[in-house]
């Protein structure tokens, strides 16, 4: 046993006071070296990126998806200039058939 666990023994026989300032004391030791090692935990974690208020959300989720519909019709155009050239790529699987069937080559759209 711990001298702190000794007390505790003894100090129940001899004084309830003592015992529960000593139960006191030691559960606020508990605590904080508790809380520190959350506070140390939570500190390690990886950050990813700037957090995105709920605010925010809304407007940023629609600029991404604005930029990832012209990425998508940039590699349309990159397969469509390949299969011009003779050359053939494949599509992704998921890709976008509103991009697929709505992306037209510049020279194409002149004509």
């Amino acid at each position: 046993m711990t001298p702190v666990d000794d007390r505790l023994v003894q100090g129940f026989a001899e004084s309830p006071r003592e015992l529960a300032e000593t139960l006191r004391e030691r559960c606020q030791e508990t605590c904080l070296s508790e809380q520190k090692a959350w506070r140390e935990a939570i500190r390690a974690q990886a950050v990813n990126g700037d957090a995105v208020s709920s605010v925010d959300r809304p407007k940023r989720l629609a600029e991404l998806a604005r930029k990832r519909h012209e990425l998508e019709q940039r590699e349309e155009a990159l397969v469509l200039s390949t299969e011009r050239d003779g050359l053939e790529l494949d599509r992704r699987a998921d890709a976008s058939p509103a991009v697929v069937v709505c992306t037209v080559l510049a020279e194409d759209a002149a004509a």
